[in-house]
């Protein structure tokens, strides 16, 4: 069942394993609790419409996570996947010892087009860097407040900071001393701890992904303190401190990114990559299928050709082909009405 699934998909992780048996815990003790009395209310209605919300709850937890751990296994069977983004000169520029200035990059693209799988091969690469900059990140999540709004982000720096720099702890236990809050959730005393956190580090590369998927009035101001953040430094100060906005470009988002250098996700860019996938799950197709070689050829060949540069496209589109029954069923979805239709819809 899912649980199998999921847990064989964190396995490569320790820290998501663990966090994985630790969210299990807390659902099993809460379902013991609930389940105690569960004689009594075999045959209420009212009592089994509660069970199977709750159920639809803890499937809803497994899908979220198996989408958010799923990620890193693409990366893994396909490390290569994603590299040309450092050959180009915008990225290599901003990723630089010394960035241009300000140290802004705008990498946005359409939907599918991997944008959250390079957010977090950049994330990957600046943990790797010579320099050991202090690397921060964030993915935004549409229609969740823990994921959409600034205080969110901000919240969830600082604690990256703590991790990172221990040396700030007795400064933020200062801060929330002459505080006459119980907790420090107004957005000045945030913003304020944030600006002096990044700028007390030697080298900060942060990386936001998913801001589109913010309100508009939280993605403006976003956008506007992060960019305030790098524009305001001295010049002879600006190398130290970078930022990366990931997100798609609906005309809207443009105007928050105004004026700072952008990189666009081009079809071209992501066709190898495709065609590498593709490749494989072609193999998997005929080991399934027991196709021919130009079978698996003409398979290989054909998605990359339709899914115009988007990642998430070709996934779906091999995930379908290889759920279909038999190979009847998969003839009838590799015609071209069909095909064409199926990938219009996905």
């Amino acid at each position: 069942g899912p649980w199998k699934l999921l847990l064989s998909v964190t396995d490569t992780s320790s820290a998501a394993f663990t966090e994985i048996l630790d969210t299990y815990q807390q659902l099993g003790d809460t379902l013991l609790l609930l389940l105690q009395p569960r004689e009594l209310f075999s045959y209420d209605a009212h009592m089994a419409k509660v069970l199977s919300g709750i159920y639809k709850d803890v499937l809803e937890f497994h899908l979220q996570a198996f989408k958010y751990f799923q990620q890193p296994t693409i990366r893994f069977e396909f490390p290569t996947s994603g590299r040309w983004l450092f050959d180009k000169p915008e990225f290599k520029r901003w990723f630089d010892t010394f960035p241009p200035i300000p140290g802004l990059l705008w990498l946005n693209g359409t939907p599918g087009a991997g944008k959250t799988i390079l957010s977090s091969l950049v994330i990957d690469e600046a943990r790797g860097l010579a320099r050991k900059p202090t690397v921060l990140y964030f993915y935004c999540k549409s229609n969740d407040k823990e994921r959409d709004n600034f205080i969110s982000i901000a919240c969830s720096l600082l604690i990256q900071l703590l991790e990172q720099s221990p040396g700030l702890v007795d400064f933020f236990y200062e801060k929330y001393n002459v505080s006459t809050e119980a907790m420090l959730t107004t957005i000045p005393d945030i913003e304020g701890l944030l600006d002096i956190a990044i700028r007390n580090c030697t080298s900060v590369c942060t990386i936001l992904d998913g801001l589109d998927k913010c309100p508009r009035d939280q993605r403006k101001t976003i956008s506007q303190w992060f960019r305030s953040l790098v524009e305001d430094l001295l010049p002879a100060k600006s190398d130290p401190v970078r930022c990366l906005f990931v997100s798609q470009d609906d005309g809207i988002v443009r105007k928050d990114f105004f004026g700072i250098t952008s990189l666009k996700i081009m079809p071209e860019d992501n066709q190898k990559d495709i065609s590498q996938y593709c490749t494989r799950w072609a193999s998997k197709l005929q080991d399934r299928f027991e196709l021919s070689d130009d079978e698996r050829v003409e398979i290989a060949a054909r998605v990359p050709e339709s899914c115009r540069g988007m990642i998430l496209l070709a996934r779906l589109t091999c995930e379908n082909l290889f759920e279909q029954a038999t190979y009847d069923d998969l003839e009838l979805e590799l015609e071209p009405i069909t095909f064409l239709k199926g990938i219009n819809d996905a």
